[in-house]
Parts: C-alpha cells; sequence; structure tokens
C-alpha cells in the first residue's frame, strides 16, 4: 500500500485502526508494528469459532515523498477453510479502517493490493 503521508502519520493511523478494529499492538517500532486479534490458544481450542489474526506491518520510505506500508500476516492453517477465511476478512476490515483514518487525518492511499 502506498499513501500520501509521513511515517509517522501512517504509524499512529496503524495503532488507532487497530484500537478501533479491536486489535492490540504487540510490539511497536519506529517503524514496524505487530497487531493481534484473538488468542492463539483459544483459536486452537475452540477453532473456527474464534478469530486469531496476528500481522506485521513494515513502513518505509517510497518515491515521490510516498509512505509504502506492507501488512503482512499467516493464514490460521490449524482451523481448515474457515479459519482462514475469517482471519482474512479481519485483516481487510483493519486495512479499511486504516484507509479511512488516514484519509480523515488529510492523507491519502494512493495504491491499495489486497492478498
Amino acid at each position: 500500500m502506498y499513501i500520501k503521508a509521513s511515517t509517522d502519520q501512517v504509524m499512529d493511523a496503524l495503532a488507532t485502526a487497530a484500537k478501533k478494529e479491536g486489535f492490540a499492538i504487540d510490539e511497536e517500532k519506529d517503524t514496524r508494528m505487530t497487531v493481534r486479534k484473538g488468542s492463539l490458544f483459544m483459536s486452537i481450542m475452540f477453532g473456527i469459532f474464534v478469530v486469531y489474526a496476528k500481522a506485521d506491518a513494515k513502513v518505509s520510505e517510497a518515491d515521490d515523498g510516498e509512505v509504502k506500508m506492507v501488512l503482512d500476516w499467516s493464514n490460521p492453517w490449524w482451523q481448515g477453510i474457515f479459519g482462514p477465511m475469517r482471519t482474512k476478512n479481519a485483516m481487510k476490515g483493519y486495512a479499511d479502517r486504516f484507509e479511512k483514518v488516514v484519509e480523515d487525518a488529510g492523507g491519502e492511499v494512493v495504491d491499495r493490493k489486497d492478498k
């Protein structure tokens, strides 16, 4: 995803979107953030009834004053076919909320590719 905003604005938007979508921030550094929704233990015990998503966001400077943000996550394979679909929906909701927060702050998402 390419954004017309500063690195700090993108990191703030990631944190705001995480809180609004019910994600916990596990780790935050200058240009990296790890967010999580749900519990790994609960997702293993109760399968598809519990959403589990853990994602790493990496932010870096790109050309033309834009910022590149990569949101990378893995699917909970132990939940069969429904777990990965629920994780994908949770991550899509997070990305949509992130985009809205960026736009509300005066930035612009220039290019977005969904996984």
